[in-house]
């Protein structure tokens, strides 16, 4: 019985066509993803988003500013990718992927972060692997590691960034909070703290906690500043 269950769980390996197939949208996955992103920063993919029932491509060009050349070459892309799909040979409709793609929280954070933090500097990635440092960085500016980098980074990079590090971490925030106070610390030491959110968070579960930052001279300014519009004087800094 052990071996038939072994067996049935084994992921079933794709037919020659099947590979060749995943291989191509592999190829192109740069391009359909830079096709995302045009759609949703023009406003092309929120607007069929919100016309479900099909609307034309013309439509779409007057409402977004776009020409209609545009709109139909980033469609026809689209369609490919089961993005969008055509209700006829002028109106189109979103897919469930389209749906995600632009509605989903998660799914916007990782394209955000993706495109504005990483996209440039994964050109450079094979002389990162060969030189075992992070070639890419060069795309950002001129620091050794992207931290001390973090902020004097353009804003729309910089918001990014910190969406896609916060997304993940403020997600367990609760239940590490209960874990951490389970001793009643009267002291924390937050350790690489970031924007501070960790410590503000605990200041705010905890009235009596005092918390000690430490970080980058660069990431602690960041966090001073965050301290001062919280009002918070239960955030110390070390650097």
């Amino acid at each position: 019985m052990g071996s038939a269950e072994n067996t049935m769980t084994e992921k079933r390996e794709l037919s020659a066509f099947e590979a060749k197939n995943e291989a191509q949208k592999l190829a192109f996955a740069p391009v359909v993803f830079q096709v995302v992103v045009a759609m949703q920063r023009l406003g092309i993919l929120p607007l069929i988003c919100k016309n479900r029932k099909g609307i034309t491509v013309k439509e779409i060009s007057e409402k977004t500013n776009v020409s209609i050349y545009g709109v139909k070459v980033l469609l026809e892309m689209a369609a490919n990718a089961d993005i969008v799909k055509y209700l006829d040979d002028s109106t189109v409709t979103v897919t469930m992927l389209g749906y995600f793609l632009n509605s989903d929280e998660m799914t916007r954070v990782n394209i955000n972060f993706t495109q504005d933090v990483c996209y440039d500097g994964f050109k450079f990635l094979t002389e990162s692997i060969q030189n075992g440092k992070p070639e890419g960085l060069k795309t950002l500016g001129n620091w050794p590691t992207i931290y001390p980098a973090l902020s004097s980074l353009p804003e729309h990079i910089k918001k990014s960034w910190f969406e896609f590090d916060h997304f993940y971490s403020d997600e367990a925030f609760r239940d590490a909070l209960n874990i951490v106070f389970k001793e009643n610390p009267s002291t924390i030491f937050d350790i690489g703290g970031n924007t501070g959110k960790w410590a503000f968070a605990s200041c705010e579960f905890n009235p009596d906690v005092h918390v000690k930052i430490l970080d980058l001279p660069q990431q602690i300014a960041v966090a001073k500043a965050n301290a001062e519009k919280k009002k918070s004087n239960r955030a110390h800094f070390i650097f």
